[in-house]
């Protein structure tokens, strides 16, 4: 008997053997319901990757087998495999950063009840964050619910091979040795066996089976009992599988609504096979679990992926009614996804526009060549490494019909990228109106106050100015007559002739030099740039005049007016605008004293003349 026992021992820990090996060698992606968990958890942290890798834990060497993976690392994999291990010997949750990148790894042992530890759930992260106790909770329960997944598929494993020993066992004659494994196994497994003898017409029973039943422990049931355990609605389908297995097939399969002896209604899973001997049916041997729990979990992940595509079905009206333009880009640069304004607002031929199109392509269609800072082959590569770095790229762009775009690229989990595009047109021109407006006479066009103080005040505080390196001279100019021609023939003869002025002053100086409007008929010129800037200063305050006090046609009328000119050099011992201002205006007011249109450079006298007075 103790051999018995010993050599069922033995077979119990081959059938666990084989069903953790089975689990290791599960390729990536066949497990759904744990892709589906880790898509969740992906989407909780906002992790660029997670994996669930097994350990073989009863070699000397320990090997890893992932098992499951949802996204996508920079990392190789021998750094992964390291960290796995620091985990799996740590026994509690493990952080770590790792290089190069850098990235943020999370990692969490898996326990299994009779394995116990045997592997590991790892997140990778590009950014680091602080776990809370909420989040550690939130990782815990997640933990919990892949143990649950692997201990179920476990189960189930375990559960598929005992059923094929089951029928195995029952085509031998150690009837005592067959008992002695369904029971030990029903332990281990909580899969329940059952035998009917066609000669005796008796059931026998392992107290697992009992146990589902809700029997009391020397509870003795008949075949017809066992069928009548069913749910009413299942009845027919269990007493049909029977009976095809024993004229037909030789085995039967079945999940069905079931309800124990104490009123409870679970679901259970039978299978069995007809044990023939001289062409005639012998035996019923079967197997029984209790699978309410796992089709529980069936219905929750089934309610996951509904929601899943629910929610897929509302991002795809979101896009398809959003003003933005978006596409998606594989990881080998192919479009995969677009909505109509990515089409419209960057100009493509719709026709042209198809699945698998390469990200080059369709950049060489829209960006300006001729602009070297946005040539495609460079936009591309600064959008890659940015993505090497884990960041998005956002840019701004000319198209080829004039029109400024900003694009957003950024990097998704599966190597892809999504792109958001808003053409900015309108506002670029808005912003560039209210940019001029505010440094612009309205009337004129020249610079206004406002630019007038900014360009002096960046002369006078200059580094060039104060290493006397930059000669600058400020003209103040009053018009003489104006204020006449204005009160007799009215505001709108008035403002032609400043419009005409401020033509003429233009065109009385370089480019380079600044005219400004300072108010009614003030203006202002800043002269720099020049070593002989006195000289250049006299020549132009000439000109000025001469073209100035040429007559002008203003609806059907001739009308003359002067100018009056103040000027001073700005003086490396200027602290602010105010003291050059200052000079020039007491020049200005010495010429408006003097009898009015011509032009005086600042001395030292009419300061003394000025205080005197």
């Amino acid at each position: 008997m103790n051999d018995k026992l010993m050599v069922t021992s033995c077979e119990i820990r081959e059938v666990k053997e084989q069903a953790f090996s089975k689990l290791k060698s599960t390729n990536i992606g066949e497990l759904n319901e744990l892709d589906s968990l880790l898509s969740v958890v992906s989407f909780q942290f906002q992790s660029l990757m997670v994996q669930v890798t097994l350990f073989d834990v009863d070699n000397d060497v320990l090997q890893q087998y992932p098992i499951a993976i949802y996204g996508q690392t920079l990392l190789e994999p021998p750094r992964i495999s390291a960290f796995n291990q620091t985990v799996l010997k740590a026994k509690i949750l493990t952080q770590a950063t790792l290089e190069p990148g850098p990235i943020y790894a999370f990692g969490l042992p898996l326990h299994i009840t009779d394995y116990g530890d045997v592997g590991v759930l790892t997140l990778m992260l590009t950014t680091n964050i602080e776990l809370s106790d909420q989040h550690i909770e939130c990782l815990s329960l997640f933990s919990h619910a892949i143990e649950q997944i692997l201990t179920t598929r476990l189960n189930r494993y375990r559960s598929d091979i005992i059923s094929l020993s089951i029928a195995k066992i029952a085509e031998q004659k150690a009837i005592t040795r067959h008992i002695l494994l369904l029971e030990e196994v029903a332990k281990v497994s909580g899969v329940g066996g059952w035998e009917y003898d066609y000669a005796t017409q008796e059931l026998y029973i392992t107290q697992r089976t009992r146990e589902i039943h809700e029997l009391p422990n020397d509870a003795q049931i008949s075949l017809e009992d066992a069928f009548n355990f069913y749910a009413p609605e299942a009845q027919d389908d269990i007493r049909q599988a029977v009976e095809q297995a024993v004229n037909v097939t030789g085995i039967w399969f079945c999940e069905l609504p079931f309800i124990t002896a104490k009123g409870n209604r679970i679901w259970v899973r039978t299978s069995g096979k007809a044990v023939r001997e001289n062409g005639a049916v012998v035996r019923l041997n079967g197997a029984f679990q209790d699978i309410t729990a796992i089709r529980e979990q069936e219905k929750q992940l089934k309610e996951s992926e509904q929601l899943a595509k629910e929610r897929s079905s509302e991002l795809q009206t979101i896009l398809a009614n959003m003003s933005q333009g978006v596409a998606v880009f594989d990881k080998h640069s192919r479009l995969k996804y677009w909505n109509t304004p990515y089409v419209d607002i960057l100009g493509h031929d719709p026709k042209q526009i198809h699945h698998g199109k390469l990200h080059l392509d369709l950049l060489k269609e829209t960006v300006r060549e001729h602009a070297q800072h946005l040539e495609p082959q460079q936009l591309f590569d600064e959008m890659q490494d940015h993505f090497q770095r884990g960041e998005p790229l956002r840019t701004k762009r000319e198209l080829l019909d004039n029109r400024i775009v900003t694009i957003l690229y950024s990097p998704l989990p599966d190597q892809g990228w999504i792109i958001t595009v808003e053409d900015i047109t309108e506002r670029e021109i808005a912003t560039s109106k209210i940019a001029h407006a505010a440094h612009h006479d309205t009337l004129t066009g020249l610079a206004n106050r406002t630019l007038f103080n900014e360009s002096l005040e960046k002369i006078v505080l200059s580094e060039e100015h104060h290493q006397n390196k930059c000669d600058t001279v400020l003209m103040l100019l009053d018009l003489d007559k104006f204020k006449q021609i204005n009160d007799t023939h009215g505001h709108l003869v008035g403002d032609k002739i400043l419009k005409a002025v401020a033509q003429r002053l233009v065109h009385a100086v370089r480019c380079t030099d600044v005219v400004a409007r300072l108010g009614g008929d003030e203006f202002a010129v800043i002269l720099s740039g020049h070593d002989k800037i006195y000289e250049i200063a006299i020549s132009t305050a000439k000109r000025i005049q001469q073209t100035i006090c040429k007559p002008y046609r203003i609806d059907k009328l001739q009308l003359k007016i002067g100018i009056s000119i103040g000027l001073s050099l700005v003086k490396e011992s200027d602290e602010s605008i105010s003291d050059v201002i200052n000079r020039a205006d007491l020049a200005l007011y010495a010429v408006k004293n003097s009898g009015r249109n011509h032009f005086l450079f600042y001395d030292e006298t009419l300061e003394r003349k000025t205080n005197t007075k």
